[in-house]
């Protein structure tokens, strides 16, 4: 898939007003979430769009706030997790609890954990607020590196049922059949309460690509 293009039409990771999608389209951040990936996002797709892909496994590297997030979906569904981490569990509390099953690299540093998961997923999943930077900017490189579908979710523009829509879309898009989805984005210490705000909003598409889990409901966030 070719990567997103910068505002300026260059080919790039994002530009100032864009969202990375693996069409090379845009979303502008000033349309207020209207997106290139559906005409509306509060309005629901029809529903043969949403049965094309199913979620298996949702991995991430188990730092604290959107990486657990991801995890603690699954966990609240019942869907397979897991993922690789640092050497001795490191993260940014100290180690990683042991309730996620993930794989403990020989290498303590983060790219090498943020790789292995861009690497061991069909796609990944971005989340934070405000433009990419540091190990969310690391894991869009990888995945530009590797050819791996890439979707970046501001969350200062898109509302929790424009997100469900937005990910559920463009996950039929990139992938067909049973997908792995790789969860990045800001640390807790970054984005105060982006752990439970990730969790809910993956519940959501969970719910939304498997249909055994659509009796599922998150508390909201």
């Amino acid at each position: 898939m070719q990567a997103g293009k910068t505002a300026k039409g260059e080919d790039g990771l994002e530009g100032k007003k864009g969202l990375i999608d693996t069409a090379g389209k845009w979303v502008d951040r000033q349309s207020k979430g209207a997106g290139v990936l559906l005409e509306d996002p509060e309005d629901d797709p029809p529903p043969e769009q949403l049965d094309k892909c199913s979620i298996v496994r949702i991995i991430s590297g188990g730092q604290t706030g959107a990486d657990r997030g991801g995890l603690e979906a699954a966990m609240y569904c019942g869907v397979s997790h897991g993922g690789y981490c640092p050497k001795d569990r490191r993260a940014e509390d100290g180690v990683i609890p042991e309730k996620y099953k993930l794989e403990e690299l020989a290498e303590a540093e983060y790219p090498v954990r943020t790789e292995a998961n861009v690497v061991h997923s069909d796609c990944t999943v971005i989340f934070g607020y405000g433009e990419l930077e540091g190990g969310s900017l690391e894991a869009a490189e990888c995945a530009r590196k590797h050819h791996k579908p890439l979707l970046h979710i501001d969350l200062n523009i898109f509302n929790r049922k424009a997100t469900a829509i937005m990910i559920s879309k463009w996950l039929n898009e990139s992938c067909h059949g049973q997908c792995i989805v790789n969860v990045a984005g800001q640390r807790e210490s970054k984005a105060p309460g982006i752990e439970q705000v990730v969790k809910t909003r993956m519940i959501d598409v969970l719910s939304t690509m498997n249909p055994e889990l659509r009796s599922f409901h998150s508390a909201g966030e």
